[in-house]
């Protein structure tokens, strides 16, 4: 899930923000990103079976304070690690769910024979279907854009305040 965040109408937190410091405006930025994101992650983990909880990150970036206005002045993204430690390659599967499915021959023809929790599985054998267990798009359902660029606001208000007394 990626936002990209435009600041408008904001006149007077971006005149603000450009007085300050490049460094310091930017870690301002990012600290505005991150605590206005925080409840969506938490929402997904929440909401997330098994070792997908841990899984799920966050990871945002500013290009600069000079193109503030720009489309791409700076990203979030909320996402699932695929590989890795704390990867979970079935994600997508949680949360769009499958239909019915079964076991495929291997692509030279023979038969294929899977041990699948301690038991082995025939070609053709019955695999189940996995209904949807949405976290990611609950979590962006619940807390999405409007309110994420709300909390945005009013966190960069606070960030700009606590940095220029």
């Amino acid at each position: 899930m990626k936002i990209d965040y435009r600041v408008e109408g904001l006149d007077e937190l971006e005149k603000k923000l450009l007085k300050l410091e490049a460094k310091t405006a930017k870690k301002t930025l990012q600290k505005a990103m991150v605590k206005a994101a925080t409840p969506i992650q938490r929402t997904a983990k929440r909401k997330a079976p098994g070792s997908i909880k841990k899984a799920i990150f966050r990871r945002q970036k500013v290009k600069g304070v000079s193109s503030l206005s720009a489309k791409s002045a700076g990203s979030l993204v909320i996402g699932v690690f695929k590989s890795g430690p704390r990867g979970a390659p079935h994600a997508h599967l949680i949360e769009y769910g499958t239909k019915q499915r079964k076991t495929k021959k291997k692509p030279n023809g023979k038969k294929r024979r899977l041990l699948l929790k301690g038991k082995y599985v025939s070609v053709g054998e019955n695999r189940g279907r996995v209904k949807p267990q949405s976290f990611m798009r609950y979590a962006w359902r619940t807390q999405g854009k409007k309110k994420y660029l709300d909390r945005f606001k009013t966190q960069l208000e606070k960030e700009i305040m606590s940095v220029t007394k």
